[in-house]
This record gives C-alpha cells, sequence and structure tokens, in this order.
C-alpha cells in the first residue's frame, strides 16, 4: 500500500504495530538506538534479517530437506 504510506517513516510505523514478542522487544530499542540508521526501510528489513534470518530461506530449506528422497522413496520412509 504505497498510497497509504507513501514515506519510509510510515512503513516503518506500521512494522513496528504489527511486530509482537521478541521482534518488538528488539524493535523499540532499535529505534532509540541512533548509531542505527532505519532511513530507509530497507534498511529495517537488513536489521530485521540480520537479527531473526530470514524466514523465507528457513522455510525454503526446511521444505528441502523434508523432500530429500533415497531412491524413489522419501528419506524419512527409508528411515523408518
Amino acid at each position: 500500500h504505497l498510497t497509504r504510506y507513501p514515506s519510509h517513516a510510515s512503513r516503518l510505523g506500521l512494522l513496528g504495530r504489527l511486530l509482537r514478542g521478541t521482534r518488538l522487544a528488539w524493535f523499540v530499542p532499535l529505534l532509540k538506538n541512533t548509531s542505527i540508521k532505519l532511513n530507509y526501510f530497507k534498511d529495517f528489513i537488513k536489521e530485521l534479517k540480520a537479527c531473526f534470518g530470514d524466514m523465507d530461506n528457513i522455510r525454503l530449506t526446511i521444505n528441502k530437506i523434508r523432500g530429500i528422497q533415497q531412491g524413489d522413496r522419501l528419506v524419512s520412509a527409508y528411515v523408518v
């Protein structure tokens, strides 16, 4: 929604309101830390991934592991 959230600050504000738990606890001090520049949305995403990892990569890796095969059977069937 680039028209609803046109500035980087408005996008960061939206994300800040959506965060919960450990991610919210991480986000609040980050805003107060002047040594970290969050002037751009992409900088925030970079910091978030650096701290918590890239969830898409984690899901991709999990799916790859679940799909490993031994011959024509899944590894989980082969192990059993």
